[in-house]
């Protein structure tokens, strides 16, 4: 069995008073994708009226009568998306119930970005139009730890067979610093690095001994597991928070099928304006695609998304896997659990086949956002790591090549990643 893999040996009836969309997604994901426990779902009629041999348990407004049940507050029973001002009653109306709260519609709000999509929510967009952080920490993994503890209760033979994993995931912006630029560029620079020695001698590296400082393969290959390891190429765009490289140029193009050939899936890190351009999305996928001949995984550039408007392009693009959620400030998980699962579409009331797979930590965040030095980072990281490892969770980071490099601004980051290496693989 993989790491990660579930155990589906066991299967259990639900009770349900409405078997709806929501729900059906929801108990997808937290009982069978999560838990790996197979499930069938049974309307509270059926139940009433048939003789049923399997274990069940109930998600219930109210106590069903021998079955232990867990209290169904209605939002996974609705169609619409309710107002900010619309208070919502999570909390359980008596102790006959296995959870103080609406623990299932709880995974579903997270999961689901509901908060996003709420009218009158005043929460305002950033600079690069992208939504504030709204849930930032573990919550989902400590329901998911209570939610297993009941299940190994009620159903001695289940065993939680889910393991801690880790995915390395690198964002290549700059695929070089100095090299192959225009030759004004790069000549130009070297000029005004003259009274600057350490500079100095990493431009002329860069143009005489071909040995730029952002060409870190090297580096990866003796650090990364290729198995463990996604690269996410940005292949053009226009705009100043773009590159000025692109994947027409020769040298780019071998540069990609370098990491290739070394094992790594590529993916595509869509520009900075194809958040909500679907054209200019399929069209970067496109040029990615000619060169590397399959990209089923993608991230936004700045993770920069609209919620639903660039998943639905994504989609459309053919894209399987996404990995733009992820905290822009600080080290948490945006939708409270690491676990990969299926994006729901609230606007449309449906489930899809889009993967979002979390990360809890970027470089970019840990050394501008908050600060830290390469030490109190590799503190940070590792206590992220513990926290997953006890609740069988998954460690995805975002890193860049820059860092890497041990050039200018990342220098000492090169231990970070020795580091967090370290304590993944223990």
């Amino acid at each position: 069995m993989n790491r990660g893999a579930h155990q589906q040996s066991m299967t259990i009836g639900i009770v349900a008073d409405d078997i709806s969309p929501r729900l059906v997604y929801t108990v997808s994901m937290v009982f069978k994708r999560f838990l790996g426990i197979r499930f069938e779902l049974i309307s509270t009629d059926d139940w009433n009226t048939g003789e049923w041999k399997l274990p069940c348990i109930a998600y219930s407004k109210a106590k069903i009568e021998g079955l232990p049940s867990i209290f169904a507050c209605g939002l996974l029973s609705e169609t619409h998306i309710r107002l900010k001002s619309e208070q919502l009653n999570w909390t359980s109306p008596s102790e006959q119930f296995l959870f103080d709260r609406d623990i299932l519609a709880s995974f579903f709000y997270h999961l689901s970005q509901y908060q996003i999509y709420q009218k009158g929510l005043k929460t305002g967009l950033d600079e690069h139009g992208r939504h504030p952080d709204l849930e930032v920490g573990y919550a989902l993994h400590e329901d998911l730890r209570r939610l297993e503890n009941e299940m190994v209760r009620i159903f001695p033979s289940f065993q939680v067979k889910r393991e801690f994993d880790y995915e390395i995931t690198i964002d290549v912006d700059h695929p070089w610093k100095h090299r192959h630029k225009p030759a004004l560029v790069k000549w130009g620079g070297l000029l005004k690095s003259i009274f600057k020695p350490n500079e100095f001698k990493e431009r002329w590296a860069a143009i005489f001994d071909k040995k730029d400082p952002y060409d870190v393969l090297s580096e990866v290959k003796r650090l990364c597991p290729a198995d463990k390891t996604k690269v996410f190429f940005l292949v053009g765009g226009s705009h100043s928070n773009d590159s000025r490289f692109n994947i027409e140029m020769p040298e780019y193009k071998r540069l990609v099928k370098n990491w290739q050939s070394a094992g790594f899936e590529i993916g595509l890190h869509p520009s900075y304006e194809t958040f909500k351009n679907a054209e200019l999305l399929r069209q970067q996928k496109t040029d990615l695609l000619t060169v590397v001949g399959q990209v089923n995984i993608s991230r936004q550039h700045y993770l920069r998304y609209a919620t639903p408007t660039t998943f639905r392009n994504l989609l459309e693009a053919g894209i399987q896997r996404e990995y733009s959620i992820c905290p822009k400030t600080s080290v948490g998980l945006v939708t409270g659990i690491s676990l990969p699962y299926l994006w729901y579409d609230l606007e449309r009331n449906e489930p899809t086949t889009l993967e979002i797979v979390p990360a809890v930590a970027m470089d970019r965040t840990l050394l501008s956002e908050m600060g830290l030095s390469p030490k109190e980072a590799i503190e940070v990281l590792q206590a992220s790591i513990k926290k997953l490892r006890d609740s069988r969770g998954r460690f995805v980071i975002i890193l860049h090549n820059e860092t890497f490099s041990s050039s200018g601004e990342w220098q000492g980051w090169l231990e970070v990643i020795e580091k967090t290496m370290l304590a993944l693989q223990e």
